[in-house]
């Protein structure tokens, strides 16, 4: 048999397989094609649905109220899946929780304390402070808490909507916590906070605070 003829002879097989190794590698790459679309189109859906998810009214009333402060107050801490203190205080809670912000004000503050000699000083190492409790509307205290006799003093109730339930009260925050452990922790026989606002509600500088935070957190929708 001549070279031409096993040529012609050989040529119909060759095309089958190649024709088969072709159409194998287009299903190969239409399944990748496929599957990169899925994967772009899934991507895609999901970041369409964050995008168009509305913020929680928790979430707005924080980024509101943070808009909103007087000068010389900032928020110095902000933490998440809270509840006001000393709420469900004889209980183990599983409920809805909310967002605890620590607003500090200009105001110093200083502890008085009293060495172990019998001497008397004041060291100035905090600030005024306001922490706030922005809670779910459907959010509330134990039924029966007010059976819990040992329970701390309970914040202010600041707001009551169906949006946000809020709750508040006046304190001092730390801003020198080195020189308290160091300086004054270590010599004290005793401690007192009678420039505190946690004391004394009425140090506080921003005196209409709990009115003004209501005004603002009630607009959140």
């Amino acid at each position: 048999m001549s070279s031409q003829a096993q040529h012609r002879g050989a040529t119909p097989g060759g095309r089958v397989g190649a024709a088969v190794v072709s159409c194998v590698s287009g299903i190969a790459n239409a399944t990748l094609q496929l599957v990169a679309w899925i994967a772009a189109i899934t991507l895609c859906g999901f970041t369409a649905t964050a995008l168009a998810a509305p913020e929680s009214p928790v979430v707005n009333g924080v980024e509101l109220l943070t808009r909103s402060l007087p000068v010389g107050w900032t928020l110095v801490d902000r933490h998440e899946q809270q509840y006001p203190y000393g709420h469900h205080y004889c209980k183990t809670y599983k409920g809805p929780t909310g967002t605890k912000l620590t607003l500090a004000g200009p105001k110093a503050v200083s502890v008085q304390w009293t060495t172990e000699s019998g001497e008397e000083r004041s060291t100035r190492v905090a600030v005024e402070s306001i922490e706030l409790w922005l809670m779910p509307g459907a959010y509330k205290d134990t039924t029966w808490a007010w059976l819990c006799l040992h329970r701390p003093v309970q914040p202010n109730h600041v707001l009551d909507t169906p949006e946000l339930q809020v709750y508040g009260r006046t304190s001092h925050r730390l801003d020198q916590p080195g020189l308290y452990a160091k300086e004054v922790l270590p010599k004290a026989s005793s401690i007192r906070w009678p420039s505190s606002p946690a004391t004394d509600p009425s140090l506080i500088s921003w005196a209409g605070w709990s009115a003004d935070v209501a005004s603002v957190l009630a607009r959140v929708k």
